[in-house]
């Protein structure tokens, strides 16, 4: 259940949480004179509770001014008034007049309230499993792999019941929820994450990884690890290189460039560039990093002898303006099967020292 509390003393907040850490601040209906706090309270008895460790924090004494036995709307609903109020005081030593009200509505949680107070509509807090989460989410897992790795310990144990229980299996909302609060925390809010990029830049540059950022509204991140480095100085970076981008990444959208070099071992990656959109200018940005940082990233050169990307023409203008290849006698066009052998898909290859046919 939820309850709704207006108390004057708003400086005893921080410490009702170290016993109620989930308690909420309504910023929308406090006032400077006023605060009104969401806590999740079931029955009468939690209220008492409530107000009898209110009392110990705030050193206070209150009295009872309304209640309402039976109520509809409510579980719950009762006011306080403080002892040291006018209210029934004849003897005036005992009357200071005090203001302070402590009201405490618990609501009852029907699909009408849950549309009307956007309180009511999140789900009960995790007590005990937001770090069990954070560890599962800084290992790399998404919400939904953790979802199927939590449940998957409790079937592991045949624990049906705990599998059933919220408090120990929380819901898909829940998870998400954590997985909003660990993200936000510790890669920053998905409008302006570059906050949150430049605190952790030292911390790249400590293990030998490099991160470029350029700054507007057509951003671009550009990202060499040390592995990616050591790939610079292969005598295959300086033939052909692949280039591939994949959109619609992460709840950004972002768009993720990656620049690969063939070996016999395979692929290997020398650069990685998260730029906003696939727009010829952003593609720019993400290249000018590139080439400003890591002038002769090819094997000591400025430009291999081939790059290959698909039929992108912003991608095509920006490898032309910034690696100084001509469209006229810089690609080549391969048609080539698909490995389901459904059809045929075209690729096309720019060259700066040479022509493939």
């Amino acid at each position: 259940m939820e309850i709704e509390q207006e108390i004057v003393q708003k400086h005893f907040v921080s410490q009702l949480q170290e016993f109620y850490p989930y308690c909420i601040e309504d910023t929308d209906k406090s006032t400077p004179e006023k605060i009104v706090l969401r806590i999740n309270l079931e029955n009468e008895e939690e209220a008492e509770n409530f107000k009898n460790r209110y009392s110990v924090v705030s050193n206070t004494n209150w009295i009872v001014y309304g209640c309402t036995p039976n109520p509809q709307r409510f579980v719950f609903s009762k006011t306080w008034i403080c002892h040291n109020s006018k209210r029934h005081k004849r003897n005036a030593r005992r009357n200071a007049d005090c203001k302070a009200k402590l009201s405490i509505v618990i609501k009852k949680i029907t699909k009408g309230t849950k549309k009307k107070d956007k309180y009511l509509k999140y789900d009960i807090p995790l007590v005990g499993l937001s770090t069990e989460f954070y560890q599962y989410f800084s290992d790399g897992m998404s919400p939904i792999e953790a979802i199927r790795f939590h449940e998957n310990k409790f079937l592991l144990e045949e624990n049906f019941m705990g599998l059933a229980n919220a408090s120990i299996n929380p819901t898909h909302n829940q998870i998400y929820y954590l997985h909003k609060c660990w993200r936000d925390a510790n890669l920053g809010s998905s409008i302006n994450p570059f906050d949150k990029l430049k605190e952790k830049v030292p911390f790249y540059e400590s293990i030998g990884t490099t991160v470029k950022v350029h700054e507007d509204h057509l951003w671009a991140v550009l990202l060499v690890t040390p592995l990616m480095k050591r790939n610079h100085h292969l005598f295959s970076s300086k033939e052909i290189i692949f280039i591939d981008s994949t959109s619609s990444c992460e709840a950004s959208s972002s768009t993720i460039t990656i620049l690969l070099s063939a070996t016999k071992v395979g692929a290997l990656p020398l650069a990685v560039m998260i730029h906003a959109s696939q727009s010829i200018q952003n593609y720019i940005n993400a290249f000018q990093l590139l080439k400003m940082n890591f002038p002769p990233m090819f094997w000591g050169q400025d430009y291999p002898e081939v790059f290959m990307s698909d039929d992108s023409s912003a991608e095509k203008g920006a490898l032309g303006q910034q690696f100084g290849l001509k469209q006229s006698n810089c690609y080549a066009i391969f048609t080539l099967p698909k490995q389901n052998g459904a059809g045929f898909f075209r690729t096309r290859c720019w060259c700066k020292r040479k022509i493939l046919s």
